[in-house]
């Protein structure tokens, strides 16, 4: 006698392995009766609800208020203080407006985020039939308990892990956990204890449908412990991976944290020593204390993460046109640094259908040929349609098995009116499909009062019960050779990943005999040929592919399917190099995680893997440094999805549990789309470093003209609500109006950006400070030539010396501002120069046109509307110093041309 485990509080392992007669009294209960009430209320409190457990919710105060953990948000929060401290309420406010406009952004974003256990949760809401004390009754799945017998048929919701006590012709759905593309067949038989998910036919599994058929099963695992439990606790225990913009974004938070203080206690110093004893005093200590704030409020972008926000929304918005739907925003520029993208198989690069993709009969000869002649072949489509249960309907297709509604799709492809050629052949008598048989038969009485039978099945059960085969329309005697060259064609085709199936007929049947059993009717058949069925690729998948590699990006399959149908798919799409690998699950399973890692990159095809397994592809990947896009449909796919630096869930045939772990939905299923975005995420991440290069180069410009002046000793050169307007006027809408420009050519012939490649990679940083330089020099020219040459003196100021400094000062302030305006004109692109497109380069972005015409307009009216220079400390200029510093002001725009031009000769690219 078997000792109860139940009784113990344990699980039953492998089940699949066991005998019915042990199992059962190791789960202590009986297929006949079932359990009884009590039995089943003892185990509900010892192994609980048949239900997922749920997540400790988050509270949303929390949520919201961990949006504003961060350095970058911290400085600014500083800086806004600052303002208010020194009077500047309205910059003050405009700060923490963005502080909180980026809170609220990424709180309303991830509030949709952690989902993903409840719509797991929600796959284990379906009805039951159990036998609960002799009596067959229906409960909720969340009742049932390890040991209940359940009554399970076509159409049902497996409620549980359940092992099969009896199988007719019963067939799961799988693909939602497994990823197996085509419905399992499943058996009552033994299995071996190692026998690996997806081949285990004895099992039922919760979070799967069964499509064809019934069965008894015995409950062995609830609840957590289910296969789709073990999901739902890698699901969360997955944490999510920071995006390469994220991680970036607080790289350079910290670095200009560090710079920014360092440079304001520099010029604070310099200021006081350069007033020598004088800067003890308290005029001196408060003056230089202002501008070095000012400077810190200036010289931190405070407008960065504003338009990054901005710039990742309209991607978003683009994506979406293109059928690519933004669940987290970071995930937009994410897309552009993918260089791996770990594909699903079944419903990403197929249609998740099957098709015909081969009819095959035999000549003369016995040869194998794939254009049959026209009665053959004939014969052969009639066999599929009449031997089939699945329905025909105009606006559904065939409906049924999707291996039966396949064979009648083809048949109406060649022109088969598949209604009216059922109704002449009337069905008589069937006998169902079996798994022993492998097989089902139909007889039908024809339109001229005869009777036929005509076969499906396994290709070879249907040559064992033949006798002869149709060559040429002719019905001979099946010999050897042609026995063995059918054969020699199976094995050919299911190397390439199609599943095969025979079709043979009999003739002369006695309507008043008809076969009493399926042995009756399946004898003296004549073979008429082989169907080859697959899951077709997407027709535009093969493309999208080859466009992924151009752009450097590694496409890898992972499946759940045979090793033989994955590489016949792979090979097709042309995915595979001829030296790439095949590695399997199993094989898998033998690999330390060093050693994985290390055939990581040769490997393009990944068969027959569990959750588990593609976790363990996703993280050899990352550690080569590479960014890692998962896409998939299934409840399988969620952990993955949500480890992977973007996950991308297939929004038609994706399961609720996939769209939530995901980061990006693709609305169309297409996997054409993802190239898409990635297009989209690499034109994002360069309008995000054109941000950063703007708004540094322009912050440099003025901690350089501050800290020259001081170090000099010239007069103090802009005053606090100098820097604070500066920064407010030209940080603002050009740097926003930048998030418009659109992909520069070779935008996807660019190899993708390492995951630790820094933000100011490509020589950013000596652009920044060579162009801040400029602008900082030049303005300081000027302002030195403002200081010594001779005013007008109209009589109406007393002090011309302090006039001429603010003179002086006024043209400085107006040649900054304006040459922070030039210099965004030229960096909208890193390679094209400006008029490339004539004229219609200033509406190619009219957003920035206007941008730099309302920025130069505002600092044209701070200098001359008279009542403003009160407020600003700024004078009127002449005509001819407007004009002095309106070239100045472009010295910026000209020397990023220049530098572009240069580039361009030096790698002898044509003008």
């Amino acid at each position: 006698m078997t000792e109860s485990l139940v009784a113990q509080g344990k699980w039953v392992e492998s089940p699949w392995a066991m005998q019915r007669g042990p199992l059962l009294e190791a789960l202590e209960t009986n297929e006949e009766q079932g359990l009884a009430v009590q039995e089943v209320e003892r185990r509900q409190k010892e192994f609980g609800l048949n239900r997922l457990k749920e997540k400790k919710a988050v509270s949303p105060w929390v949520r919201f208020f961990s949006q504003f953990a961060d350095v970058m948000i911290g400085l600014l929060a500083a800086a806004a203080g600052i303002s208010a401290l020194i009077g500047e309420w309205h910059d003050s406010l405009l700060i923490g407006l963005i502080v909180v406009a980026n809170g609220v952004i990424g709180f309303l974003q991830e509030q949709k985020a952690e989902q993903a256990l409840e719509a797991l949760k929600a796959m284990t809401k379906p009805k039951a039939k159990v036998w609960r004390g002799g009596s067959l009754t229906e409960v909720t799945a969340e009742q049932l308990v390890p040991g209940d017998v359940i009554e399970i048929s076509a159409g049902n919701a497996v409620p549980a892990d359940a092992r099969l006590l009896q199988a007719a012709d019963l067939q799961a759905d799988e693909s939602p956990l497994t990823g197996e593309s085509m419905p399992v067949e499943k058996t009552a038989k033994t299995l071996a204890a190692d026998t690996p998910l997806p081949e285990r036919t004895t099992m039922l599994h919760l979070g799967t449908n069964v499509t064809q058929g019934r069965g008894q099963a015995v409950v062995t695992r609830t609840g957590m412990e289910t296969e789709l439990g073990n999901i739902a606790t890698m699901l969360e225990s997955t944490e999510r991976m920071t995006t390469p913009l994220e991680a970036r974004l607080s790289k350079m938070s910290k670095q200009l944290s560090v710079v920014v203080l360092a440079v304001c206690i520099v010029v604070f110093i310099a200021g006081v020593w350069r007033a020598g004893d004088a800067g003890l005093s308290r005029k001196v200590l408060s003056e230089m204390f202002l501008v070095a704030v000012s400077l810190a409020v200036a010289a931190i972008p405070e407008g960065l993460p504003a338009v990054i926000s901005v710039a990742l929304a309209l991607g978003s918005q683009h994506m979406a046109r293109r059928k690519a739907i933004i669940r987290h925003l970071a995930a937009v520029e994410t897309l552009g640094s993918v260089n791996v993208i770990c594909t699903d198989k079944t419903g990403t690069l197929t249609q998740n259908k099957m098709a015909v993709a081969h009819l095959e009969t035999s000549n003369a000869e016995g040869h194998a040929q794939e254009t049959s002649p026209q009665k053959t072949l004939e014969l052969l489509l009639r066999s599929g349609v009449l031997c089939n249960d699945a329905q025909w309907s105009d606006e559904a297709g065939g409906v049924g098995s999707a291996t039966e509604a396949a064979l009648l799709q083809e048949a109406r492809d060649r022109k088969v009116d598949v209604v009216e050629l059922r109704r002449s052949w009337p069905r008589l008598k069937e006998f169902p499909f079996a798994s022993d048989r492998k097989r089902m038969s139909t007889v039908h009485r024809s339109p001229d009062g005869g009777c036929w039978v005509f076969v499906k099945g396994s290709l070879e059960s249907i040559l064992a019960r033949s006798t002869h085969i149709q060559l040429d329309g002719e019905r001979q005697p099946l010999s050897g050779q042609a026995s063995q060259e059918i054969e020699s064609r199976l094995a050919e085709m299911a190397e390439r990943g199609q599943r095969i199936l025979g079709l043979a007929y009999r003739n002369g049947v006695d309507e008043n005999a008809l076969p009493k059993n399926d042995a009756d009717a399946e004898q003296d058949l004549t073979y008429l040929g082989l169907v080859g069925i697959v899951d077709p690729v997407r027709p535009e998948a093969a493309e999208a592919i080859r466009r992924c590699r151009s752009a450097g990006i590694r496409v890898v399959m992972i499946t759940g399917d045979h090793p033989g149908t994955a590489r016949a798919v792979a090979q097709e799409l042309k995915l595979m190099d001829p030296d790439d690998e095949v590695l399997t699950g199993p094989e898998m399973e033998k690999l330390s995680p060093a050693e994985l890692a290390e055939r990581a990159p040769r490997v393009s095809v990944y068969a027959r893997v569990t959750p588990a397994h593609k976790l363990q592809i996703i993280r050899a990947h990352t550690s080569h440094g590479s960014v890692v896009a998962m896409t998939g449909d299934g409840v399988n796919d969620a952990p993955a999805l949500k480890q992977a630096d973007i996950g991308v869930a297939m929004g038609i045939t994706g399961t609720d549990v996939s769209k939530e772990a995901a980061k990006m939905v693709l609305a169309d299923d297409n996997f054409a789309s993802i190239v898409a975005a990635v297009e989209e995420g690499r034109v994002v991440y360069e309008n995000i470093r054109k941000f950063v290069r703007y708004l540094l180069t322009t912050n440099t410009a003025e901690i350089l003209v501050l800290l020259i002046a001081i170090l000099i000793d010239l007069p103090l050169p802009l005053l606090p609500v100098h820097l604070l307007w500066i920064n407010l006027v030209t940080d603002g809408l050009p740097a926003l109006a930048l998030g418009f420009e659109p992909a520069e050519p070779g935008t996807m012939q660019r190899t993708p950006r390492r995951r630790d490649e820094s933000l100011f990679a490509g020589g950013l940083v000596r652009d920044i400070l060579l162009s801040g330089t400029v602008m900082a020099v030049g303005c300081l020219v000027l302002y030195y030539f403002g200081l010594h040459h001779k005013i007008f003196d109209d009589g109406t100021h007393p002090d011309m010396a302090a006039y001429q400094e603010s003179y002086a000062r006024t043209m400085l302030f107006f040649t900054l501002s304006a040459a922070q305006l030039f210099y965004v004109l030229a960096i909208r692109s890193s390679e094209r120069f400006f008029f490339s497109d004539g004229l219609r380069a200033l509406w190619s972005n009219y957003r920035l046109t206007g941008a730099f015409l309302i920025g130069l307009a505002a600092q044209l009216s701070v200098t001359y509307v008279p009542f403003l220079h009160n407020i600003f400390h700024t004078t009127s200029l002449s005509a001819l110093d407007l004009c002095w510093s309106l070239l100045v002001a472009s010295l910026a725009f000209w020397f990023v041309e220049l530098h572009k031009l240069v580039r361009r000769l030096s790698s002898h690219r044509p003008a």
